[in-house]
């Protein structure tokens, strides 16, 4: 064995320096793949962004619901989905309204984020507060002009009748 001058084992001072050389090569090289790791998960992350944002066109609501509502929400009347006259009582908050829009159901498909970016949504989830109470209030409009028309026609078909009668005698 070879001992220093205070008794020390030299080759265990010499394996010990060299250990953690090792050990500091080793955390280095370690680093320096992580750190590597994460920039190709930032320029995955960036890709991504990258394609959504592509893909998404910043639209006003109404733009939005015409492009992807108006095929079966006619005019927010009943198509083949319903109207949604109603969509201020059925979902109250936005939340509610826009988990149901991501997700879809039945005939409805989802509209991810990858579709509809969160401010479109945002945007067409106020077209759809707005619009909801709006047609509401002109199927109620042509309801009352159906019923004055209806009314007129029979008034008018009462006066025909008369008139023949009178004709008669």
């Amino acid at each position: 064995m070879l001992k220093g001058r205070k008794g020390i084992d030299i080759k265990n001072v010499v394996f010990s320096i060299y250990c953690g050389f090792a050990l500091f090569a080793i955390a280095l090289l370690n680093s320096c793949a992580m750190t590597e790791e994460m920039r190709r998960i930032q320029a995955v992350e960036a890709e991504k962004a990258r394609k959504a944002e592509g893909q998404s066109s910043n639209l006003s609501g109404e733009q939005i619901f015409i492009r992807t509502c108006n095929t079966c929400h006619v005019g927010g009347r009943k198509g083949m989905g319903p109207a949604l006259t109603e969509v201020n009582e059925h979902f109250p908050t936005d939340e509610r309204l826009k988990a149901f829009i991501r997700q879809g159901v039945g005939m409805m498909p989802p509209q991810p984020p990858e579709v509809l970016n969160d401010r479109e949504l945002n945007s067409l989830v106020i077209y759809l507060r707005e619009l909801g109470p709006r047609v509401k209030e002109e199927l109620a409009d042509e309801e009352r002009k159906a019923a004055e028309r209806a009314k007129k026609r029979a008034e008018e078909a009462e006066a025909k009748k008369k008139a023949r009668k009178a004709r008669r005698r």
